[in-house]
């Protein structure tokens, strides 16, 4: 098995396991599922660092790209906390 097929092996697997127990648990909130897809994406990614420099430049956008939608979600619920005192 290529290294491509298992790194999408296992960030299917992985991904549909945090929904499944996230689901279970109720968690009915969007940012719950986001951030913890996301924070499972950057993990598996970089646990597969062997990916030839196409590879990791195009996971590294993409990471990019999901990292500053948890800022914007950690920054709405920040204040949101602020706006309640």
């Amino acid at each position: 098995m290529r290294m491509y097929d298992r790194y999408l092996l296992t960030l299917a697997i992985v991904l549909s396991i945090i929904n499944i127990v996230l689901a279970v648990f109720n968690v009915s909130n969007f940012a719950g599922y986001y951030i913890g897809n996301v924070i499972a994406f950057m993990v598996i990614t970089l646990l597969f660092v062997h990916f030839n420099q196409q590879a990791r430049r195009a996971l590294t956008v993409v990471s990019s790209i999901l990292f500053a939608g948890f800022l914007v979600i950690a920054i709405f619920k920040v204040v949101d906390i602020l706006a309640i005192n």
